[in-house]
């Protein structure tokens, strides 16, 4: 449940960047979202001991925001190891210098491990950035094919009602909205995405909380 409350906090960066625009920012938070934290994920972590402290360099400058400094760490981790945890960090770090190359290390994690949900998500994200909807919402939905439990899923229903929102198809972004509500342990924390998009369905304006 850890990594689903962090996608709620990234999910939320994403929509308070602008009140009246549909537009996104990336929270730094993200990193401990987008990497992942469940037992399964935990295992795609490099085996190699220095692949592994290339990658924790990489990902603690990341954190600091020195991109280009973790962009030389995970390209040496990935030199000796290629694993699914190494090219999702990458896909990150490059997030922030190259949408196009962002793209291509979260379909690299990808093709090591289908079944690894968070680069589904991820990917689904930055093609949402790049206003390529259509395959946006193929990766979400993939990456909802693979999720293995409600856990998982409801942060991913999420992330589609996001792109379907944003491509204009309310109908089916309210849809995934109530399996995220139904699926979801706590859905008092979805309240303040729900105004959000409520607003954009022009179902409602935002609440107090957006204001």
């Amino acid at each position: 449940m850890h990594q689903n409350f962090i996608l709620l906090l990234l999910i939320l960066s994403f929509l308070s960047c602008q009140k009246k625009n549909k537009t996104e920012i990336v929270s730094r938070n993200d990193s401990n979202l987008l990497i992942g934290k469940s037992t399964e994920i935990d295992s795609l972590y490099p085996h190699d001991a220095v692949a592994f402290e290339f990658f924790n360099n990489a990902r603690q400058l990341y954190n600091d925001e020195y991109y280009d400094s973790a962009v030389n760490e995970i390209k040496s981790s990935l030199q000796i190891e290629k694993g699914a945890q190494a090219l999702n960090l990458a896909g990150l770090i490059y997030l922030k210098i190259n949408k196009d190359s962002s793209i291509y290390y979260f379909e690299k994690a990808i093709e090591d491990v289908p079944s690894y949900y968070f680069a589904h998500n991820n990917l689904s994200m930055v093609l949402r950035m790049k206003g390529e909807f259509e395959s946006s919402i193929e990766s979400s939905t993939d990456g909802i094919g693979v999720a293995r439990s409600s856990e998982d899923l409801w942060g991913l229903y999420l992330n589609r009602c996001i792109t379907y929102t944003f491509n204009d198809e309310f109908d089916l972004a309210q849809s995934d909205l109530d399996s995220a509500k139904l699926l979801c342990p706590n859905p008092e924390l979805l309240v303040e995405f729900e105004n959000w998009f409520m607003y954009h369905s022009g179902k409602e304006g935002l609440k107090e909380v957006l204001n």
